[in-house]
């Protein structure tokens, strides 16, 4: 198991660290939003984004998450999303 232990190598902790990412869900999905559709998002008229991922998952994430993607054009790319064990988000990145 990987326990807190100060005595702990390096390689460990990484290997440790390695388990964890491969455990924890992920979703990939991509997604494209014009200009306008993204400003519908700062009006506050929505704000979740609902997307289909790879998987077959339809994901309802919060528009804040997707604000550091937002370009002049919109946001559009692929990302993925991952979650806690309880199914909590964790974070989203951009592939």
């Amino acid at each position: 198991t990987c326990m807190h232990n100060h005595s702990v190598s390096a390689a460990r902790t990484i290997s440790c660290l390695t388990k964890i990412r491969r455990a924890m869900p992920v979703s990939i999905f991509n997604i494209y939003l014009t200009e306008q559709e993204t400003l519908s998002f700062y009006s506050a008229r929505k704000n979740r984004i609902k997307v289909a991922a790879e998987n077959g998952l339809t994901l309802s994430l919060p528009w804040e998450v997707f604000k550091p993607y937002v370009t002049k054009n919109g946001i559009s790319g692929r990302f993925a999303v991952y979650f806690n064990s309880d199914g909590k988000f964790m974070r989203l990145q951009q592939l």
